[in-house]
């Protein structure tokens, strides 16, 4: 997937989140981001077709309390028609993180809102990132006994 592509599908979410929250949901975002007015509303108008920045993309979702390549994900899901927890493979791939959160989420029933779900994931992230260090380490371990 191209970078314009990726760009279409995180403004059809972004577009999506500001209709959902409506009121107020651009001066939020004006206030979190940093980000003018002008731009803001320039983004949010469906005939906008510039290149916005990666980092800008990624200050947007965060100041939306959501996963970046989530909102893309829900942008390319909206754009086909789909249902936005398809099961499709043929999807982005999701961040283990923001999959491990939703199944259990779904096996729990648990609600939570995005600044918890936000909190969740970062633990997450940083649990993930120590298993991975250490599954490395045991796998060096292992590989060495091998070779001798």
């Amino acid at each position: 997937m191209g970078i314009a592509k990726t760009q279409e599908y995180f403004l059809i979410a972004l577009r999506d989140v500001a209709r959902k929250r409506g009121r107020g949901f651009q001066k939020r975002l004006i206030i979190d981001t940093g980000k003018s007015s002008g731009f803001i509303s320039q983004i949010l108008d469906p005939t906008y077709s510039k290149k916005i920045a990666l980092e800008t993309q990624e200050l947007i979702a965060e100041a939306c309390g959501i996963d970046y390549l989530e909102l893309v994900q829900t942008g390319k899901n909206l754009s086909i028609g789909k249902h936005i927890n398809s099961d499709d493979q043929s999807l982005i791939p999701m961040d283990p993180a923001i999959q491990l959160l939703h199944e259990a989420l779904e096996e729990t029933g648990v609600k939570i809102n995005e600044k918890q779900k936000q909190a969740v994931l970062k633990i997450l992230r940083e649990e993930l990132k120590k298993s991975e260090g250490k599954s490395k380490d045991d796998i060096k371990k292992y590989l060495e006994a091998f070779g001798k």
